[in-house]
């Protein structure tokens, strides 16, 4: 069967089809994962036999667009740093394009298989299983239970320092009521300080690398650690949930997830906006110096696989397309979307920070003090976003390692008992001893996306095409291939450049 641009395709209603497929939808996306900020109930089995409702174009760019909204976000600017700004302008571009053509790469190969009667599409890890048997099932959902795995940690990390900030501020802003009630001044009511390199600074932006937050000095908590006493707690809360037969309360939420994201970008642009542009060229000696080039450059692209990973959802997203013929144009416009977003919350942050680019943070909200109110509000979105999210990111966790092994979601208490312990204890392990967002992120996504976003695309596609075309001397044939195998190696590459990494 060949790909027909006109071919009638079942896309998204927010399920799938079908549960014997053993794959679920990945949040990233969002490592990343996401784990991304997209409809949760995408990633839940459907018991429903009802037909899906066609979705239209805008509905499918803002779905594919949202799925890759995830945490990656909050490292940003800290890898657009590690970058520099030309080359990290030009890895962003060429990851995009990269990801985007493996993306169709995709939705050509599993369009091949589409069922001859109903025209369902199948995922693309089930199109593995058939090629490649049970070796393909294990790569596929080996991938994304790392991908679901890092996911988990890096939401443990940024719930503690969310949470560890947002408690701050509100003592700070607690404690500043008090004294104005009292009729007292407070000394750190001032609309600027300056830092030991001499720089006018406002007062809602610290370096943690050099200088301790004053203000959070001043509001000290008893017990209260960012790495030693708050990932605990969490602990406490997420026990009981991570512990239940079913997540579907938690996808009740998935309407809102991308309320963080707009705010987040509003956020950051009318950050950059007040603070100014404070870049210098020439003289790197200054505290505004930024690089147009840097060796550190695989750590934005680490970053960006993760980011622009959605290869084990796509099908979900366009199967029930209102018009499949513009699958492929509607794929690039969320991936354009995408890469302004990104681009956006990255560059601005970066090119407007009033201090040392170096004290840029994996998660630029640590660069943010407790005096800033608008600060407070993002960070309790985000907060409670996570919330929401990680309960049932530890279901599909626990789908995909339980289903292909036990054939069960739920084997019994004690089977996922024992897994969510591996989980949590991995989780504050992580939060407490390396609770390196950025570097989390670039990792699970360069190893996820080496195999799912750039190898397995392109040898399946490579394998369909000499199946139904083997003249593999025609001049196009020989030029696709060449081009398949430089990705393949780029792929390789970029998971390899990650050790290479200065941190």
């Amino acid at each position: 069967m060949t790909l027909s641009s006109q071919e009638n395709t079942p896309l998204l209603s927010g399920r799938s089809d079908s549960t014997d497929s053993g794959t679920y939808s990945s949040i990233e996306n969002a490592i990343e994962v996401d784990p991304k900020y997209m409809d949760e109930e995408s990633f839940l089995p459907s018991t429903e036999n009802s037909e899906p409702t066609k979705q239209g174009t805008l509905v499918t760019i803002f779905a594919v667009w949202s799925s890759m909204m995830g945490t990656s976000l909050l490292a940003m600017p800290w890898a657009f740093q590690q970058a520099g700004m030309i080359q990290g302008i030009v890895i962003q571009l060429l990851l995009a394009a990269l990801s985007a053509y493996t993306a169709v790469l995709v939705l050509k190969s599993s369009k091949k298989f589409a069922d001859p009667v109903t025209g369902s599409i199948p995922e693309f890890a089930v199109v593995c299983q058939k090629l490649f048997g049970k070796f393909g099932t294990i790569i596929t959902t080996q991938c994304s239970a790392i991908l679901f795995a890092g996911a988990l940690i890096v939401y443990w990390i940024l719930m503690s320092e969310l949470l560890y900030n947002s408690v701050n501020s509100i003592h700070y802003f607690s404690a500043r009521s008090s004294a104005n009630q009292s009729n007292s001044t407070n000394p750190k009511e001032t609309s600027s300080m300056e830092n030991s390199n001499g720089v006018l600074l406002n007062n809602h932006t610290i370096c943690p690398d050099r200088e301790k937050d004053s203000s959070q000095q001043l509001t000290p908590i008893p017990a209260w650690s960012e790495n030693h006493t708050v990932p605990f707690f969490l602990v406490v809360l997420f026990a009981p949930l991570i512990q239940l037969r079913s997540a579907s309360f938690f996808t009740r939420f998935g309407a809102a997830g991308c309320i963080p994201v707009i705010f987040l970008a509003v956020y950051s642009v009318m950050k950059s906006a007040l603070w100014g542009l404070h870049v210098d060229f020439k003289n790197t000696d200054s505290v505004h110096h930024i690089q147009l080039f840097s060796n550190n450059f695989p750590a934005l692209s680490g970053v960006l696989t993760m980011a622009f990973f959605m290869h084990n959802s796509i099908i979900t997203f366009f199967k029930h397309s209102e018009k499949p013929q513009n699958n492929v144009r509607d794929l690039s416009i969320s991936y354009c979307l995408v890469v302004a977003t990104y681009g956006i919350i990255g560059m601005s942050i970066y090119m407007s920070f009033p201090d040392e680019k170096a004290c840029l943070r994996q998660n630029f909200f640590e660069n943010i003090s407790v005096t800033d109110s608008v600060s407070l509000v993002a960070q309790l979105m985000l907060f409670f976003r996570l919330v929401t999210l990680f309960p049932l990111v530890t279901y599909i966790l626990r789908v995909q390692i339980f289903v292909p092994t036990t054939g069960k979601e739920y084997p019994g208490h004690l089977h996922v008992a024992v897994l969510n312990i591996i989980v949590v204890a991995l989780c504050v392990f992580c939060a407490v001893f390396f609770p390196n967002i950025g570097d989390i992120v670039r990792y699970a996504g360069a190893f996820c996306g080496m195999i799912y976003m750039f190898l397995l695309p392109c040898i399946v596609d490579g394998i369909l095409e000499w199946r139904e075309d083997k003249r593999l001397k025609q001049r196009s044939n020989i030029s696709r291939l060449a081009i398949h195998l430089a990705i393949c190696i780029f792929g390789v590459g970029n998971f390899f450049a990650q050790f290479a990494v200065n941190e």
